[in-house]
């Protein structure tokens, strides 16, 4: 449901959470992932979906236009683009992180009297047979707002291994309270992680790490995602399980089976933590 505006148009509106128009709803796909360019600017793609016959024809003799609010939560940026009803919007990188909301209108560009279609609902045609006078600008439609993810899926992209000198050696604790997963560990530890994080494509015991860190991270997060309320980590970690297939079970199955989750989506680590270290061909730079 909308919160833009819970008054009622004095004409009908066409929108998911509307009976203005008979079995027709007004909304928007963005049919592939953002673009980043090399000069630092996100293409987006998105095709609109109308389906009026009337508001499509206002639309292409230029009595209406299409509109997208694109803003983001995190900047506070908020921009208006006037669009085709299949177009590109390009962003400046910088003035957009993590999310972006994309709502679409169709607004009047000029004042509209007598407006009317054989789409609207029989209470309007009743209500007012000689149509309706809309003001230019007025709404004539609205979709749902869309979230586009900006940032990284990886839920290892949420998580920041932080020093604590109160953490024995071999230890760790992990803290979800946060807009970012913490997993603490002593100075010493810390260094030694670090070192082979930065040695990943070459360390047979950067495999190591997602069983003995990192999984017990993310199951910790799936855990506790049923109260964790809206954070940065908790919108990344539910967007990994929807791009894994499991975006329609409820937070509270994922809570009760968080272990199987985060194997899941960290692609099970601890089989291919075996596989390097059985293996004949593995290089182990200790034996160096």
């Amino acid at each position: 449901m909308v919160s833009w505006n819970q008054r009622m148009l004095p004409y009908p509106l066409l929108a998911p959470w509307s009976e203005d128009y008979a079995d027709a709803d007004f909304g928007m796909d963005i049919p592939r992932k953002p673009l980043l360019s090399a000069n630092s600017e996100i293409r987006l793609a998105l095709r609109l979906n109308n389906p009026s016959p009337t508001l499509r024809a206002l639309a292409a003799e230029k009595k209406a236009r299409y509109v997208v609010i694109v803003s983001c939560a995190d900047t506070f940026m908020s921009e208006t683009f006037d669009v085709a009803a299949e177009d590109v919007i390009v962003l400046k990188a910088g003035d957009y992180a993590e999310e972006i909301l994309l709502r679409p209108y169709l607004v009047a560009a000029e004042v509209l009297e007598g407006f009317s279609a054989p789409e609207h609902a029989r209470e309007w045609k009743i209500h007012r047979p000689q149509g309706f006078s809309v003001p230019r600008a007025g709404i004539l439609a609205v979709g749902d707002g869309h979230e586009v993810a900006l940032g990284s899926d990886d839920p290892e992209s949420v998580i920041d291994l932080v020093a604590d000198a109160g953490i024995a050696d071999e230890s760790f604790n992990v803290d979800t309270a946060d807009e970012r997963i913490k997993i603490y560990v002593s100075n010493a530890v810390k260094e030694k992680v670090e070192a082979i994080r930065r040695e990943r494509a070459t360390h047979r015991g950067f495999k190591a790490l997602f069983p003995a860190l990192y999984l017990h991270a993310v199951g910790e997060a799936l855990r506790q995602l049923p109260h964790a309320g809206e954070t940065r980590w908790t919108r990344v970690m539910r967007r990994a399980l929807d791009n894994a297939g499991f975006g329609e079970v409820d937070a509270e199955t994922i809570s009760e089976r968080s272990l199987d989750y985060a194997q899941k989506l960290m692609g099970n680590p601890l089989g291919d933590f075996l596989a390097v270290m059985v293996s004949p061909d593995a290089h182990d730079e200790e034996q160096e």
